[in-house]
């Protein structure tokens, strides 16, 4: 099966998200990757970074909790839930049966906007922490990408059309799970927890609204069923908070100290839970 047309635009944007993040870091032999400047940006991440992300994304139900595997159940119920009202939903939405364009650089347009702005506001303040942050949107754009592409081909969904039944599956479509909305969730998610808490729920308006619009655009333009949606947004928001995750250094990381005393020493040991 020849890749489509589409298939080379997801390609295509999941190496420029790439290319953003960490195309300008080279591993060193002598240590870890060399600190550089991309678009005014400095990087650390590699090619390798996002790929091992991957990996351990990927692999990661293995040392799920119980809070975790009650979370899958909750998506795959409310997947389960949206697939009932396929029909109803594209009926809504859809007047014109004929084929038709799917927006997909359009749709994208929100989320560029949003990457966009933080890469300006981190490049012209000169802001660590909106530096970070505008890394890390790219980090979890990536994964999420890369982990909509895979599910996409394992499960062969045809996307909505003249014609085409809901439960059309393992013959070569795209269409579940949404990627525009998986990506639009890691990137709002990304910048719904991030910076000042104090405007926190400015923030978290501005990036979960980002992914519910995109989750309508998608439906409305007929480029998805809507149970679609569902897990494109599970998986844009467990790909950010993945990412924010590695992103911080003192994550998981366990630390002992020892300090001289009159009489003795002091012992404190440091243990980082989230």
């Amino acid at each position: 099966m020849s890749p489509s047309s589409r298939d080379i635009v997801s390609l295509c944007l999941s190496i420029c998200l790439i290319g953003a993040g960490g195309a300008s870091a080279q591993e060193t032999a002598d240590g870890p990757p060399d600190r550089q400047s991309f678009l005014g940006l400095e990087v650390t991440d590699s090619f390798s970074t996002y790929f091992g992300d991957f990996r351990e994304y990927m692999t990661s139900p293995a040392h799920w909790t119980a809070r975790e595997w009650t979370a899958l159940g909750g998506v795959l119920a409310a997947t389960s839930v949206a697939y009932q009202y396929d029909y109803d939903v594209r009926e809504h939405f859809v007047t014109d049966p004929e084929p038709h364009d799917y927006h997909d650089f359009e749709d994208f347009v929100p989320v560029a906007i949003l990457v966009g702005g933080s890469w300006l506001a981190a490049h012209v303040g000169d802001n660590d922490a909106r530096i970070l942050e505008t890394r890390t949107m790219l980090r979890a754009g990536v994964l999420s990408q890369m982990s909509t592409f895979v599910f996409k081909i394992g499960l062969g969904r045809e996307r909505p059309d003249a014609g085409v039944e809901r439960d059309d599956w393992w013959s070569g479509g795209r269409s579940m799970p949404s990627g525009h909305t998986a990506l639009a969730f890691a990137v709002g998610t990304v910048y719904a927890e991030s910076g000042n808490p104090k405007r926190r729920w400015v923030r978290r308006l501005a990036g979960y609204g980002l992914g519910v619009g995109m989750m309508y655009l998608r439906v409305e333009h007929d480029s998805h069923w809507f149970s679609d949606t569902i897990p494109g947004a599970a998986i844009g928001i467990t790909s950010a908070r993945f990412a924010m995750k590695r992103a911080d250094p003192e994550a998981g990381r366990t630390a002992v100290f020892a300090a001289p005393l009159e009489g003795g020493a002091m012992l404190s040991f440091r243990r980082a839970l989230e």
